[in-house]
């Protein structure tokens, strides 16, 4: 079976992610789009690096943590360890997933300043609770 053929035929759009139902976005997605729109505010706003630099580093630190998530999953199989707690995630939606980090990140430089002028802790305060509330509820 051709490659193509194998990773079409149960991919959807919207669901729970697997292995063998591999999902572009899940419950997780809003939190890679959330952690780009905090990369562009960190790395720009905070380590003060240009908009193209920051979104360089953004993309390498996100790639390493993709880059885990298929190691865990193809490499170790650690969700064959009920213990490790560990829920397999596809490559199809680890590149979604770096997708909807660049999409938050390109948010940010382009509506950055219009957001901010609700006040920059505003802006701060209100991604800080949009990340937690991601966080305790994903």
């Amino acid at each position: 079976m051709s490659l193509r053929r194998r990773f079409s035929r149960n991919i959807t759009y919207f669901n729970s992610d697997s292995i063998n139902s591999p999902s572009v976005i899940d419950v997780w997605s809003l939190r890679h789009l959330l952690a780009g729109c905090i990369g562009y505010v960190v790395f720009t706003q905070y380590l003060g690096l240009g908009d193209k630099d920051g979104f360089i580093v953004f993309n390498i630190l996100h790639l390493i943590y993709e880059l885990k998530d298929i190691y865990l999953t193809y490499y170790k199989k650690s969700h064959d360890d009920p213990k490790s707690g560990w829920r397999p995630r596809s490559l199809i939606n680890s590149i979604s997933d770096m997708i909807f980090g660049i999409i938050g990140y390109l948010l940010m430089v382009k509506y950055y300043d219009k957001i901010s002028t609700m006040g920059v802790v505003g802006m701060h305060v209100y991604i800080a609770i949009l990340l937690f509330i991601s966080m305790y509820y994903g």
